[in-house]
């Protein structure tokens, strides 16, 4: 009752989001999945947004805390209206770098006071490891109860009651419980520091910051003695240790003038040592972005090295200012994931650069097919760059390449789930540029994944409509040799012979079933069917036998 009358908002916010993931874990991908995980998501971000507003509206007067507390209801509106749907890559990053904001503006919401900052903050980092331990618990434990009940009373519970648990644990249970520790007024500057923190910023954070430093150190001075240029495996350890680092300091404030030896020298030599390891992350970071180009991943790590030494040289100036850190990283978040600067439209571009020199390097022309065999290394890299293109930007730019891609979005918008066929349209632009596609099993294809499949006595047919036909069949037929699937289309029979899957099947001797997505090419090499999903079982006597399909013809 109490949580509900301080803070209503983030309290409706955290039901709104538990009947939504409810919904979807009953939903079994019905029409509504992308409803609901668009309104899932404005819930998500509308709880941190509401207590946010709610903190910010205490001690204000009556018309400017009503006008605080109807802003979160606008501006989730306003998104959930205006965000692109199907829901893409882009759309999930975006929604994560407004959350992490909103979560960076709420620990500055404790005051321009640098001791009632710090309290503050302490109090939300002791809240949430508290909130999170405890739904922990109770999750782990409720859920042995139900395992329990199921095996000693013989009770048959439906798969989704794991599922409703944790849902229930973590949107409502963790919420509530989090808000339950927040006072209803002003953090006191309370001058004590609580021993937990103290253990666990001296005793674990500190002693993995340290191990972390060593390991690079000594990695630093290899290279330096060899040297060579650093492998891509860097930015991980330089980042978690300067994670490590940065939250130790921060919780080691109020104790850096105290008689603890080992605290004085971590917060006086940390970001004199972080510096150099700055420098190694620019290094490392510079080569795999000379040598692959930028996407989203590699943006955010260019971003962060080029912020740490940034907030080094801050903190080693006179200005120490706890608040650079949290204010700074939201303002990043604001920037860089929007226009044309932000992270989505500089890594579509700089890929799009990539293909269009890999592409002039084997002579492709737009709107034909290469010719001649194609290095393995080739294809793997325009591959795995097409496959970007199509997971992350719904191939937008490489149209010139593949008319397909454009039929392929349409064939998305009319349909109900809304799903981008991302793995459809890789296999339409490969085709369309006769490059092999280089599989998850890294070995040179002589099609675009063409594993060919048989079926006896089977045919569907596709009526003349201006978008990608789409064909759905239902078989129990047994994979035989020399037989083929035949579809006609506007009087035109195609038969595609497909017989490499029985030996895909033979290679895995102890499966049951399986599923797979593949490219089919017709006898005359008139048109191409991309299967997006065909499942098959073995029968008693050992036989493969198809089961269900379902393709689109991209021409």
């Amino acid at each position: 009752r109490r949580v509900l009358h301080a803070f209503p908002g983030t309290a409706g916010a955290a039901l709104v989001l538990f009947g939504t993931l409810l919904a979807l874990n009953h939903s079994n991908g019905t029409d509504t999945d992308q409803f609901l995980s668009r309104l899932s998501m404005a819930a998500g971000w509308g709880v941190s947004l509401c207590f946010l507003v709610e903190i910010l509206s205490r001690a204000r007067r009556r018309g400017v805390e009503i006008a605080l507390r109807m802003a979160p209801v606008a501006i989730l509106g306003a998104w959930f209206v205006l965000v692109e749907h199907p829901l893409g890559m882009a759309q999930w990053s975006q929604f994560t770098l407004m959350a992490a904001a909103t979560h960076l503006a709420v620990s500055l919401a404790g005051g321009a006071d640098e001791t009632r900052f710090w309290q503050w903050n302490r109090l939300l980092f002791q809240r949430v490891i508290e909130s999170v331990a405890f739904s922990l618990v109770l999750g782990a434990g409720a859920s042995g109860a139900l395992w329990t009940l199921e095996k000693l009373f013989s009770v048959d519970l439906p798969n989704d009651t794991w599922g409703d648990l944790w849902i229930f644990v973590w949107s409502i249970f963790a919420t509530f419980h989090f808000l339950s520790g927040i006072p209803t007024d002003s953090v006191k500057a309370d001058e004590t520091y609580p021993l937990f923190l103290k253990l666990f910023s001296t005793r674990v954070l500190l002693p993995l910051a340290m191990v972390y430093l060593v390991l690079l150190y000594v990695y630093l001075v290899k290279i330096v003695a060899t040297w060579s240029l650093p492998v891509g495996l860097v930015s991980t350890p330089v980042l978690t240790f300067a994670g490590f680092g940065i939250l130790a300091q921060l919780l080691l404030h109020p104790l850096e003038l105290g008689a603890d030896r080992w605290v004085r020298l971590w917060t006086r030599w940390f970001q004199v040592l972080l510096l150099p390891l700055c420098g190694l992350l620019l290094v490392a970071i510079g080569r795999r972005l000379w040598e692959y180009g930028i996407t989203e991943e590699r943006y955010a790590v260019l971003v962060l090295a080029l912020w740490l030494p940034v907030q080094s040289i801050w903190f080693l100036t006179a200005r120490r200012s706890l608040r650079f850190v949290p204010a700074s990283l939201m303002f990043l978040c604001l920037v860089c994931g929007w226009g044309p600067w932000g992270a989505f439209e500089v890594s579509r571009r700089s890929q799009l650069d990539r293909l269009e020199s890999m592409l002039a390097g084997i002579h492709a022309v737009p709107g034909q097919k290469t010719t001649g065999r194609i290095a393995w290394k080739t294809s793997k890299e325009i591959t795995s760059v097409v496959e970007y293109l199509c997971e992350h930007h719904q191939g937008r730019g490489i149209e010139k390449w593949s008319a397909s891609v454009d039929r392929i979005r349409i064939a998305v918008d009319q349909e109900k789930s809304g799903r981008y066929r991302s793995g459809t349209m890789t296999d339409s632009v490969l085709i369309a540029l006769g490059v092999p596609r280089v599989g998850r099993w890294e070995s040179d294809t002589t099609g675009i994944r063409e594993v060919n499949i048989h079926w006896d006595r089977i045919e569907a047919v596709v009526g003349s409509r201006s978008r990608m036909e789409t064909i759905d069949a239902k078989t129990n037929s047994p994979l035989l040799a020399g037989t083929s699937l035949v579809v006609v289309k506007d009087g035109m029979r195609m038969a595609f012979a497909l017989d490499a899957l029985c030996r895909l099947g033979e290679g895995g001797s102890s499966w049951k079933s399986f599923e797979v997505s593949l490219v089919l090419r017709d006898s005359a090499g008139r048109a191409d069917l991309v299967l997006e999903k065909a499942s098959l079982r073995r029968d008693g006597t050992g036989k493969w036998n198809v089961e269900s399909l379902r393709g689109v013809l991209l021409r």
